[in-house]
């Protein structure tokens, strides 16, 4: 199982594997690997992928079923697992938890052909209610700090499979950047009574 382990010079986590090394021939790209014949994020293979998590799809079709138009699983391979307690510890300076998050896969359309770019104004607005519906699950749970969502677009930047999806990760600790921006907000609001966000969106648009 991964771990967290901070960096006491730098105030900083880190997630490590302790069960496997990857070998320096694992980063190379297989083409052969990924041009595969049969993809597990298209219809009629949901049962390729662990079992949903949320999806949008008509009624009247079961989940873990052809029909969804977005579709949000596990993934298969997670960096971090959701199942336990953090079980923090200390060894001196070292400070170290269990590898405990979420590691989700939002399959962003039925169609193998198509890009997020690709997708029209309603089928992108599935594709956020579909973000939103799972952040708002998973901020309920009180062991997690932070919830990323990100994308990989192409072999090279680590999807290893074409079908259009994103990642969504929640971790039990808070990034620094993030608790600097979160700090420069508080700081802007106590100054101003106002929100840093809307303040600079509004600067930016009388910018033009």
């Amino acid at each position: 199982m991964s771990e967290f382990r901070r960096d006491p010079l730098k105030g900083t986590w880190v997630i490590t594997e302790n069960q496997r090394v990857r070998q320096p021939r694992e980063f190379f790209i297989d083409r052969e690997r990924v041009a595969m014949k049969v993809c597990p994020f298209c219809p009629g293979q949901e049962y390729k992928t662990p079992q949903e998590v949320f999806a949008l799809r008509p009624d009247n079709t079961a989940a873990n079923s052809p029909g969804w138009q977005v579709r949000v699983v596990p993934n298969k391979f997670p960096v971090l697992r959701i199942e336990g307690e953090l079980n923090k510890q200390t060894a001196g300076l070292n400070q170290s938890m269990r590898g405990i998050g979420a590691h989700e896969v939002i399959i962003e359309t039925a169609d193998h052909q198509r890009s997020l770019a690709q997708l029209d104004i309603s089928e992108t607005t599935s594709v956020m209610q579909a973000y939103r519906a799972r952040l708002l699950d998973l901020r309920q749970d009180s062991r997690f700090r932070y919830l990323q969502i990100f994308k990989n677009h192409g072999v090279e930047a680590g999807a290893p499979l074409p079908h259009s999806h994103s990642q969504l990760m929640a971790v039990p600790i808070t990034p620094p950047v993030i608790r600097n921006e979160l700090i420069s907000c508080r700081e802007h609001f106590h100054n101003t009574g106002n929100c840093l966000i809307c303040d600079l969106l509004a600067q930016e648009i009388a910018d033009g």
